[in-house]
């Protein structure tokens, strides 16, 4: 052997003796395998496993780690492995596999796991496997890890993120305040919400923000303190709630407008801003319930819209026919109309109009992209469908309540005109009666019998009462037709006005009379007169046998208005039905007292065509009490 060769093998002979001692004193277990048996392994490997080395030469792996071969290959790398000792103890250790050398030799190191650090392991692991965003920060603010979730939230890669301050996902508005709340947490961590009442905002790596609620734990790394925060993305929630709001302020609205037109408009804007959407149509069914017509919409050409006439298409025919949402475009089962297909749609969504016990329309919605319609687009849409049904509703009853009162109006007046003929044509008449009967009286009285005389008496009697009925008849109808003046009235002035007539047309009756001060209303003088001269003339006349008599004109508040009393100590009366007593020519007692039976009802009339009401509360033998309001406008 030549000398250069000698120095050769000298020199590879040392350097694997250094690598021999090398491997000796490695702070590790090593472990050479040859395939799946054991070669060899280091002084620290006998000591973790309680073997010499030559007791373990050839025999399978696995006498150490159990499951450290899959399939007859190695795992590499691997973790929470059980290694097993000679004196049959275990622990949990964890492996690593060198790269092959020639020959099929491996180099296998085998660490044991603290429990400490399995437990920081299985820490990583639940904060990697979060079903939201985690982040660990120290007490200087700075992410010491972050998991999948987060960096999908903010945009960035882990290895943007960590060693960089928490502060770096927030929006610069938030940053300077953020750092004093985070130092003034640490000084008292505990497990809570962070920003409990307040609206959080992430900032992600585009520059764009993201609504956030974040949840804090303290964890404790020997004698390091950090920070969990699960931050949750609540975009979604927000959304819905926004539409929750737009929806009751839409609702608002439609309780105030008086035009169904005008809220369909809005509702299509409203629709199309909010969700987006390129295309919406609100139609009513018409009345033959074959096809639509178009209320009002959006993006749709201007001759499809307002008054548009629809063919009952399949799709909004499974709207009507299950009362429910209804989806369709290219892929749907109903396809799409040829107004939809030129205007290149491709998702659509129909949902009811609903009144409370119909369905009275569509709203449709569509967009010429693919849309997977939201559940919170979709309540959305079914509020505004119900908000529109409600107005369409109360439009067609408000209509036929128009349409009923012009019909009764028309009555009401064919009756009034018929009655004033009837009571003006009739006076003449009755003018003729009692005249000749007078005449009979005087010319022929003399050679009349008694029987005779007594019953010219009658005629010319039945003549005068006739005439009082007509001449109550005729004030009933101008009371009807006489437009209201208003101004301020003193009623006080016009009870004592009244009174102070009823005592010079009776001046023997001794009657006590308390009239309060001051009862001032807003209506017409004359009617309100007319008002307190009916109520005070029956409370007169019903008083005639009570001594002492006794009529009180007062105020007071009854349900949160004025209410005027006329009251009296008279013969009161009695009946199942209070309201009878204002209809024409209802007499309380019969022909006992006086009168047509019309004044009542005149009081009636007046009253109601003040927007107030009149009630009367009595006992027969017992007086009685007549109340009457003042509305603050004027009825028809």
């Amino acid at each position: 052997m030549s000398e250069r060769a000698f120095e050769t093998v000298v020199t590879v002979a040392d350097e694997l003796e250094h690598l021999r001692l090398v491997l000796e004193s490695a702070p590790v277990s090593i472990v050479i395998l040859d395939g799946g048996t054991i070669s060899s392994l280091n002084a620290h490997a006998e000591r973790m496993f309680g073997y010499r080395r030559e007791e373990l030469a050839g025999a399978p792996f696995d006498r150490l780690v159990a499951g450290g071969l899959r399939g007859g290959k190695l795992l590499t790398p691997a973790r929470d492995l059980v290694a097993l000792r000679k004196d049959g103890s275990s622990f949990i250790a964890e492996m690593a596999v060198g790269a092959p050398a020639r020959g099929g030799m491996s180099v296998v190191t085998i660490n044991e796991i603290s429990q400490s650090r399995r437990a920081e392991t299985r820490l990583r692991a639940v904060i990697e496997a979060a079903p939201t965003a985690m982040m660990l920060v120290d007490q200087s603010g700075r992410m010491t890890l972050v998991n999948a979730r987060a960096e999908t939230l903010f945009g960035y890669s882990r290895e943007e993120l960590l060693g960089q301050s928490i502060e770096k996902v927030l929006p610069g508005r938030f940053r300077q305040m953020h750092v004093r709340q985070r130092n003034g947490y640490l000084a008292a961590p505990t497990a809570r919400s962070m920003g409990a009442g307040r609206d959080l905002y992430g900032l992600r790596k585009d520059g764009t923000e993201v609504p956030i609620e974040i949840g804090l734990n303290p964890v404790r790394d020997g004698e390091d303190e950090h920070v969990l925060a699960a931050i949750i993305d609540i975009t979604d929630r927000k959304r819905a709630e926004k539409l929750r709001r737009l929806s009751a302020e839409f609702g608002q609205r439609a309780l105030a407008s008086a035009e169904p037109g005008l809220l369909a408009k809005e509702a299509a804007e409203l629709i199309a801003r909010v969700t987006g959407v390129g295309f919406v149509r609100i139609s009513e069914i018409d009345a033959t319930g074959n096809s639509l017509t178009v209320i009002t919409g959006v993006g749709w050409p201007a001759e499809w819209l307002d008054g548009h006439r629809l063919a009952m298409g399949p799709q909004a025919q499974e709207t009507l026919r299950t009362g429910e949402p209804v989806f369709g475009g290219v892929d749907g089962p109903f396809g799409l109309c040829n107004e939809a297909t030129s205007q290149k749609i491709v998702s659509s969504a129909s949902v009811p109009i609903r009144t409370k016990d119909a369905i009275v329309g569509v709203l449709h919605v569509a967009t010429t992209e693919r849309r997977k319609w939201a559940q919170d687009d979709v309540s959305f849409l079914l509020s505004v469908g119900t908000i529109l049904g409600m107005a369409i509703d109360r439009e067609r009853r408000e209509g036929r309540i128009a349409r009923l009162n012009i019909e009764l109006q028309h009555r009401f007046d064919e009756s009034e005109a018929f009655s004033y003929s009837v009571a003006h044509d009739l006076r003449a008449p009755l003018r003729s009666v009692a005249g000749f009967a007078d005449v009979l009286a005087e010319e022929y009285g003399a050679t009349l019998d008694e029987e005779a005389r007594r019953f010219i008496k009658l005629i010319v009697a039945g003549a005068n009462q006739m005439g009082s009925l007509i001449d109550a008849l005729l004030s009933l109808s101008r009371v009807s037709r006489q437009e209201i003046t208003r101004g301020s009235v003193d009623l006080t002035m016009t009870a004592r006005s009244v009174l102070a007539d009823l005592r010079g047309s009776d001046p023997g009756r001794v009657v006590e009379v308390a009239i309060a001060p001051d009862m001032r209303v807003t209506g017409d003088a004359a009617l309100l007169r007319t008002v307190v001269q009916n109520l005070l003339t029956n409370a007169w006349k019903f008083t005639r046998d009570s001594n002492p008599a006794r009529i009180e004109i007062s105020s007071r508040s009854i349900a949160g208005e004025v209410a005027y009393c006329v009251k009296d100590n008279g013969v009161g009366f009695a009946t199942e039905f209070p309201g009878d007593l204002f209809a024409p020519f209802k007499r309380l007692h019969g022909r006992d007292f006086e009168g047509t039976g019309i004044g009542l009802a005149t009081v009636a009339r007046i009253i109601q065509r003040h927007g107030g009401r009149v009630w009367a509360e009595s006992q027969l033998g017992a007086g009685a009490e007549f109340f009457f309001t003042i509305g603050e406008e004027p009825r028809t």
